[in-house]
């Protein structure tokens, strides 16, 4: 049944999506230091220094996901809601607050060290892109989770392909693994991906209701968790995230909770129920672990992100439905980046939206659309040692890259 499910899935996605794929995404791309795209680092200094133009589509609609489940039925959308609130200035695609490309490097910023931009805090700039639908090597159907290793590898969970695709730091393919079923190292739409501090790949298979662990290669290394309400056992487990002592935070979405493991799966305890109360969730979809240990929880239904300390003890939250600075419309994924600044993927918004370690608001990236820093269902971001990050912008089947605005050491 899960199969049938599954394949059902696929199907649908591709008649929605499949005659709408952009063929442009299937490049990737590099930003040079007036804001020029070309296809390679070579070209940057042919180019006149001028800034493009970019024209702001009309108004739309704003599509929400609320479960973070896979949207058969919507129509992707041509245009953008309001163009106002978009947080991308002028002539400058993709930036938030001023200089951004022009100040990234002396010729071009590749994307594998588009790690500098303004020096505000919180600041993002568009740095690449790669990917386009299909189920070809670097193609997506419906990317949903994203995480880079200690080598700044970055491994994409493509859930309506059921496979787990690995690309160096420029978006270059490097191998792929996982098919659909329910074998060891198969997958039924699999969503959130993490690493642990030995390299290994723990990755959320939330319709198999487990967590699969690989070694960095993707060779199958073991599982544990299957169907239930009980200790260890899961309902659409979607987002997973580990502390830098090897303990997995799994949250398991459909309870309404988050469970702690061990490195090698064991369980050891849990916190929250399903509710809106403070410590509770209602479609806990994302979940990440900063430098200090504590665990941010993105409680997608109740629009604000949980704060905890490694034991899950709640310490404090922030955000509200909305979208005005610092609201959120299901907001489905989590980073923290290595200085604390914490990263959020607000998907019915189609930005991503970054705050300090307290959760005060720092800034914001994006709109609904598909050009360059613009998004359809924003559902899996992740930030790399060196400050980049990395967002699976699933409606638009591909992976889009962004300079922080600070080195994160």
């Amino acid at each position: 049944m899960k199969t049938e499910y599954a394949i059902l899935i696929a199907v649908a996605l591709a008649l929605v999506f499949g005659c709408v794929a952009n063929q442009q995404d299937t490049q990737r791309v590099y930003v040079c230091k007036d804001g020029t795209q070309v296809s390679n680092l070579s070209l940057c200094s042919k180019v006149v220094l001028s800034q493009p133009n970019i024209t702001k589509p009309q108004a739309t609609d704003n599509p929400k996901n609320n479960n973070n489940n896979p949207p058969a039925n919507q129509t992707k959308p041509q245009n953008k809601q309001n163009a106002s609130d978009d947080g991308m200035p002028s002539g400058n695609p993709g930036l938030i607050g001023g200089q951004g490309v022009r100040d990234a490097c002396n010729n071009c910023t590749n994307i594998a060290n588009a790690s500098q931009g303004n020096s505000d805090k919180g600041v993002l700039g568009f740095a690449g892109k790669w990917g386009s639908y299909g189920s070809g090597s670097g193609q997506f159907t419906y990317p949903n989770g994203i995480a880079v290793n200690p080598n700044g590898n970055v491994y994409v969970s493509d859930s309506g392909n059921n496979r787990v695709q690995i690309f160096d730091s420029s978006g270059k393919y490097i191998a792929q693994f996982g098919s659909i079923g329910s074998g060891d190292g198969q997958f039924s739409y699999q969503r959130g991906i993490a690493f642990g501090p030995e390299g290994n790949v723990y990755v959320a298979d939330s319709g198999n209701a487990r967590i699969q662990i690989f070694d960095s290669s993707g060779r199958y290394f073991g599982q544990f968790g299957r169907i239930g309400t009980g200790n260890g056992q899961f309902i659409y487990p979607n987002g997973i995230a580990i502390g830098s002592n090897g303990n997995i935070y799994v949250a398991d979405s459909g309870n309404g909770r988050v469970q702690i493991f061990d490195s090698s799966g064991k369980y050891i305890s849990q916190f929250g129920n399903v509710g809106s109360g403070k410590g509770q969730f209602i479609y806990n979809n994302g979940i990440a672990v900063g430098p200090e240990g504590n665990v941010y929880v993105a409680d997608s239904g109740s629009h604000r992100v949980q704060i905890f300390d490694s034991s899950g003890k709640y310490i404090a939250q922030f955000g509200s439905i909305g979208s005005g600075d610092g609201q959120f419309t299901y907001n489905n994924a989590i980073a923290v980046g290595l200085n604390g600044n914490v990263y959020v993927a607000d998907s019915g918004n189609a930005r991503i939206q970054a705050f300090d370690s307290s959760g005060r608001y720092l800034s914001k990236l994006g709109r609904i659309g598909g050009e360059n820093g613009q998004f359809y269902n924003p559902n899996g971001i992740a930030v790399n040692s060196q400050g980049t990050v990395y967002v699976a912008d699933s409606g638009n089947f591909r992976i889009q890259i962004f300079y922080s605005s600070r080195l994160e050491k």
